[in-house]
């Protein structure tokens, strides 16, 4: 039962795109019944699954100017916070310099436009009772890639706002932990890091040849 809703749900998603295009391509299912009756363990299940499932999809696939880092910040902030998800959002430059030097060595080309300035996205949720097991996931958001200067050529640098699905799948992750059956979830603790960066062409792109030294000191 809960493969076939999850499969029906899969099918009847529609992409982003097509619901703000104008007029809207596509309509939502408006229902779904189960048969045979008796399976609303599988019901509950697949609802939170696809919740985490459609967070993922809308930040993997929107464009890069639909889904920018601060962008995606805030649909990972809003989605995540309503199911009782701590958020909170790192966006200070200076902050972000001295304690994700990589990120920002990624970011550097990107900062002089506002709208694509990076910033880092941290989530934490636990289950209900004591903490037996902790998760934490690092969600890499790179919502496009050019490269720096090493920039993709010969066309595969389309597509690379699929760069930031991993910070998608992250954010998708914890959300289905918090939209779960308790039950499920019990002594579980989930941290998520989503570094969510635009990796830029321009003067200060960081290049091949570069030694950076990360937060550890390697």
């Amino acid at each position: 039962a809960l493969v076939a809703q999850l499969g029906v749900l899969q099918m009847a998603y529609v992409p982003l795109q097509a619901r703000e295009a104008t007029p809207p391509k596509m309509g939502p299912l408006t229902g779904l019944a189960l048969h045979p009756t008796g399976r609303q363990s599988a019901a509950d299940a697949a609802t939170a699954i696809e919740a985490g499932r459609v967070l993922a999809r809308e930040i993997g696939s929107a464009d890069p100017e639909r889904m920018t880092p601060l962008k995606l910040a805030k649909q990972a902030l809003e989605e995540c916070e309503a199911a009782g998800i701590d958020v909170s959002i790192i966006d200070d430059l200076s902050t972000l310099r001295a304690d994700y030097p990589l990120l920002y060595s990624v970011a550097r080309a990107s900062v002089a436009v506002e709208r694509h300035r990076p910033c880092v996205v941290r989530m934490e949720w636990s289950g209900r009772g004591e903490t037996t097991r902790t998760l934490c996931i690092a969600g890499k958001g790179v919502t496009y890639d050019v490269g720096g200067a090493d920039i993709k050529v010969g066309g595969s640098m389309a597509g690379m706002r699929r760069d930031k699905c991993g910070a998608a799948a992250a954010a998708g992750f914890i959300l289905s932990c918090a939209r779960a059956d308790p039950a499920l979830s019990e002594g579980l603790k989930v941290i998520v890091e989503l570094g969510c960066v635009r990796n830029s062409i321009g003067p200060d792109a960081f290049v091949a040849d570069e030694i950076l030294i990360g937060h550890s000191g390697k």
